[in-house]
């Protein structure tokens, strides 16, 4: 009788237990910050940007309408997509879906991270990668890899970088413009540190929010970045050193989004997130 009671209670503790981590990921995060540029134009103060990342071929309501409902409510000026939207071996509906939702209303801009150029270890090749992007860019994305815009109001400019996983790994940097107002786009955070010359604001993801964390700890997982799991029991995947939010080097701001996605199994411990930043002139507003 009490070994029927105690798998019994446990039975209901564990699901109890699951069906709120699965609502509990499935709840959009809206975080909002400010962050202040030292010589940003008047004309872009008060722009807002809404960046997500890690949506790993996730669907919020048919084709992303609800994600995209989400993201269009925050009033946002520009979208910025950093990175894993979509891994080769899945259909790209959700994705075009996303950007073909957006586009009509907000600029929107893609960067690839680790997974979307993870295609090749699933069969796609160059030629198809080419023909996502082109998909991408028909839908209204602007591709951002390794390249750069101006932005531009009332005849003043910033300038919009983008890093992809490829050219970070093959060290191919960025040259960021002192004298213009910058903003950077690359899937890792960890680029912050490697960088010769830092941009005003960099936007990541990656990390997940640390997958898991935990009180008085925090973030426990940073991504194995493809290796086998037996290769993941090193510093560098425990423990990150950015996961979610603002990280500052002086001037300079790391902008970094827990995600939207999942990242192994189809569950998330932290709840998917649409990070909001509104840029500002006075430094004294480079607060959460």
């Amino acid at each position: 009788m009490f070994w029927a009671w105690f798998f019994g209670i446990t039975a209901g503790i564990f699901s109890c237990l699951l069906i709120f981590i699965i609502i509990w990921g499935r709840c959009f995060r809206i975080v909002s910050h400010s962050v202040s540029i030292s010589n940003l134009p008047k004309e872009f103060d008060g722009y807002r940007i809404a960046l997500i990342s890690d949506l790993h071929d996730r669907s919020f309501g048919k084709n992303n309408s609800a994600l995209a409902k989400a993201i269009l409510n925050t009033r946002p000026d520009l979208v910025v997509t950093a990175g894993d939207l979509h891994e080769g071996a899945y259909p790209t509906d959700r994705i075009f879906g996303l950007f073909s939702a957006l586009s009509p209303f907000v600029p929107v801009t893609y960067t690839e991270g680790n997974h979307d150029v993870r295609a090749n270890r699933c069969g796609v090749t160059e030629e198809e990668y080419a023909r996502y992007l082109a998909d991408l860019s028909r839908c209204g994305a602007t591709l951002l890899n390794d390249t750069v815009i101006p932005l531009e109001r009332n005849g003043k400019f910033l300038l919009l970088y983008g890093q992809s996983w490829r050219g970070m790994k093959e060290e191919r940097i960025p040259e960021i413009d002192p004298d213009t107002p910058s903003l950077l786009v690359c899937h890792d955070p960890l680029q912050f540190d490697r960088l010769t010359s830092l941009p005003d604001l960099m936007l990541s993801g990656h990390v997940h929010g640390g997958i898991l964390r935990l009180p008085l700890i925090g973030p426990v997982f940073a991504p194995g970045n493809g290796l086998p799991l037996w290769k993941r029991f090193g510093r560098r995947f425990f423990f990150p050193k950015y996961s979610r939010g603002l990280y500052f080097k002086g001037k300079h701001t790391l902008a970094v989004t827990q995600g939207v996605g999942f990242f192994f199994l189809p569950i998330r411990f932290i709840r998917p997130e649409i990070m909001v930043l509104t840029l500002k002139t006075d430094e004294k507003l480079n607060i959460s």
